[in-house]
């Protein structure tokens, strides 16, 4: 999704997702560990905006939408 993006493996993100409700446990409770492993200043649960690159998975019954853009900062909060 980076690629679709037009973003850099080391840029800053925010990612906007939308998750069924066991994903969304999941991403408030590893909340520290997907921010780090992902480079995202922040995760926000908020719909998704129309003009960046999303992606829809699923997998045992659960689904997510993401959407990633360039943060404005470069540094972790």
């Amino acid at each position: 999704l980076r690629k679709t993006a037009g973003l850099d493996i080391a840029d800053r993100i925010t990612v906007y997702y939308r998750a069924s409700d066991g994903l969304q446990a999941a991403v408030e409770a590893f909340g520290d560990y997907i921010r780090n492993e992902t480079l995202a200043l922040r995760l926000e649960n908020a719909d998704l905006p129309p003009d960046l690159a999303k992606v829809t998975d699923q997998f045992d019954g659960e689904t997510v939408m993401i959407a990633l853009e360039r943060a404005a900062g470069d540094r972790f909060e």
